[in-house]
């Protein structure tokens, strides 16, 4: 019997999921349809929620892309540069256990249920993986400002000027799109879906939640079609 999981994530202002590495967990379950229940923690509480159910913490890695990888893509509360990201999400639980970091996270999820696999083994994770950092250096606090605050591209673009951000992911979600263009199917591996799959739709996924998706892959459609025919997967973000 596959046991109750518990995935602690950070709520948008409407109490659903926001952030783009808890989706990757998310996704993954749902790709799996494992019963689980979203425990929702605010930014400023990870680190003490966590640290309080002796979740361990997560060596400091000063290395900017595996802060990424690691962390929420936001910092999680009031923290000196020393235990930067310590304490992310996603983090989940499951018979006692606790599981932290992205990577990990998947790895448990694969553990508890083998099937369908979310093929970690993939030479094609990391090269997604880099690509999706790469945009996040440049458009993760576009993200942050609308999920958090409320406040979208188009306004930031009219206060600010130009589209200096997304001109800079043009080479890296060209890269994206290459992943599954030219496949003999929907996904990067053909017919089969994977965890690089997860990894571009929870990015794909943010946009549609800040109404700029249609600008993301207006010039990558195999990009909308990867996000299309994962749509099932997105369906349950709150609960």
């Amino acid at each position: 019997m596959t046991p109750k999981i518990a995935l602690f994530d950070a709520p948008s202002k409407k109490q659903t999921c926001n952030s783009m590495n808890a989706w990757r967990g998310l996704l993954a379950l749902n790709f799996k349809n494992i019963d689980y229940e979203t425990r929702w923690v605010e930014y400023s509480d990870i680190k003490p929620v966590l640290k309080s159910l002796f979740v361990p913490s997560h060596p400091y890695l000063p290395n900017n892309t595996n802060r990424l990888r690691l962390s929420s893509g936001v910092p999680p509360n009031n923290l000196t540069d020393g235990d930067f990201y310590h304490y992310t999400i996603p983090t989940i639980s499951f018979n006692g256990e606790y599981v932290m970091g992205t990577r990990k996270v998947a790895a448990a999820i694969e553990a508890v249920q083998p099937l369908p696999s979310l093929h970690l083994d993939s030479p094609l994770i990391d090269r997604v993986d880099e690509a999706v950092d790469e945009c996040m250096k440049h458009l993760g606090a576009v993200i942050l400002a609308a999920v958090r605050y409320g406040i979208m591209l188009k306004e930031l673009e009219e206060k600010f000027g130009g589209e200096s951000g997304l001109q800079m992911v043009k080479e890296p979600l060209k890269r994206l799109a290459g992943f599954v263009e030219g496949r003999r199917g929907l996904f990067g591996l053909g017919n089969f879906p994977s965890y690089a799959d997860i990894i571009v739709v929870a990015f794909l996924h943010c946009w549609t939640l800040i109404d700029s998706y249609e600008r993301i892959v207006a010039d990558h459609p195999a990009l909308a079609r990867l996000y299309e025919a994962s749509v099932e997967w997105v369906k349950r973000d709150d609960h």
